[in-house]
């Protein structure tokens, strides 16, 4: 930083002629003059001194009784000097200067952080409805009105800071990592709970609520399982009213899943040869360019970008990337499974299968996959039963009070 500064305010190199050197330092000194990089070389002292103070030195050096050779000339004073002439050239850095500070007044990054559950393209794809998108004017952007909205789009957001530096917009978001908890705690309302697969009811656990079906019996999808009317019986078991309530148990089915799977004995595979063309790219806003050599004219190749955003400061982002773009050459070939790779292919698909089923809460009870091979496949076919857990919510079936159409059948 201190080179920078120097260069700025310019400096000279200079070569101390004096008989008394000592005396020509001394006095430097005492008057404040700086003087840096002082070296001896071939009976003269040489030394670099800035622009400022070297107009200072004609005093020192008629006290001194020395001469000063001016070796090199360096800064940007000199520079604008010897190039006064070139108008192009300072009307070009004029222009640099108005691009840059229009760039400055635009929003050339959204970062958003903080997010789990909505990906950040879901987040900037909203900002894009609501008109708030890369080179939009910073004058338009309101952070307050933008963490409003995000918090009444987004319901699982429950903290939003908006803000903005330099030509970057910053979102930090705080999810609600507890919202199913939450919901669990909201007001209950009367409801039945249906069945919503078709099976065989293996284990049934009622905590609130009628229930219409027991252990062993079959349902459909439809099918009631736990009313939420209660009715209300008198001494002579007749009903006297109902009572709504929110349905709640655990029921279990037994089902079966079919699977089917079937692999190719020849199979097709991307072999690099290892040949690979690079060549510059730029990018503007949505425009790329690629500073193209002469293609070799690659039949399959993959092509891989490697763009680096400019800018000038950690928040001083430009609309411009600059990298480069890879070509790498392919050649298809093609393959023979053997029977065991076959087989253990076969077998990691079916893994997989039944560990996603895992994932979704249903165990696997049994598994009847039988893997057959042939000239041209592998076939996985068969069933696989589960224990799920099963059950929704439904509209409970709201009847007239009994005691009401009694008094209606009497009128």
């Amino acid at each position: 930083m201190e080179q920078f500064v120097r260069y700025l305010r310019g400096y000279v190199k200079i070569r101390l002629i004096s008989k008394t050197p000592e005396r020509f330092l001394k006095l430097c000194a005492h008057h404040g003059i700086s003087l840096m990089h002082v070296a001896h070389r071939d009976g003269y002292y040489e030394m670099e001194i800035s622009l400022k103070d070297f107009f200072r030195l004609k005093p020192v050096c008629r006290k001194s009784f020395s001469r000063i050779h001016i070796l090199q000339k360096s800064g940007l004073p000199f520079f604008f000097y010897q190039n006064k002439k070139r108008k192009a050239f300072f009307v070009g850095i004029f222009c640099c200067l108005c691009l840059l500070f229009l760039c400055s007044t635009r929003i050339w990054n959204i970062h958003v952080e903080g997010n789990y559950s909505y990906s950040t393209q879901s987040i900037l794809g909203y900002l894009e409805q609501e008109d708030i998108v890369h080179g939009i004017a910073r004058s338009k952007l309101n952070c307050g009105q933008i963490a409003a909205s995000l918090r009444q789009h987004f319901p699982d957001i429950t903290w939003v800071s908006a803000r903005i530096k330099g030509t970057r917009l910053l979102i930090t978001i705080q999810e609600n990592m507890d919202h199913p908890s939450l919901a669990e705690e909201k007001e209950s309302s009367p409801c039945d709970l249906v069945a919503d697969q078709d099976g065989i009811i293996v284990h049934m656990v009622t905590r609130q609520g009628v229930p219409k079906m027991g252990i062993g019996q079959s349902c459909k999808t439809g099918d009631l399982l736990v009313s939420g009317r209660l009715e209300i019986l008198n001494d002579s078991k007749e009903v006297v009213r109902y009572e709504y309530v929110e349905s709640d148990a655990d029921v279990y089915i037994q089902r079966n899943y079919s699977y089917e799977d079937e692999i190719p004995v020849i199979y097709e595979k991307r072999v690099y040869t290892g040949e690979v063309q690079k060549q510059l790219c730029l990018q503007l806003l949505n425009y790329r360019v690629n500073l193209r050599i002469p293609h070799k004219g690659y039949q399959h190749y993959d092509q891989i970008s490697n763009l680096q955003p400019a800018k000038l400061t950690e928040n001083y982002v430009l609309p411009l990337w600059v990298g480069t773009v890879e070509d790498r050459e392919y050649e298809i070939h093609r393959f023979r499974y053997s029977e065991a790779e076959l087989r253990e292919i076969a077998q990691e698909h079916l893994r997989k299968f039944i560990r996603e089923l895992s994932e979704k809460g249903v165990k696997v009870s049994q598994n009847n996959v039988k893997i057959s091979l042939n000239e041209k496949s592998c076939i996985s076919k068969g069933a696989i039963t589960v224990v799920e857990k099963i059950g929704k919510r439904a509209p409970v079936e709201v009847l007239q009070e009994p005691q009401e159409r009694t008094l209606a059948n009497e009128q």
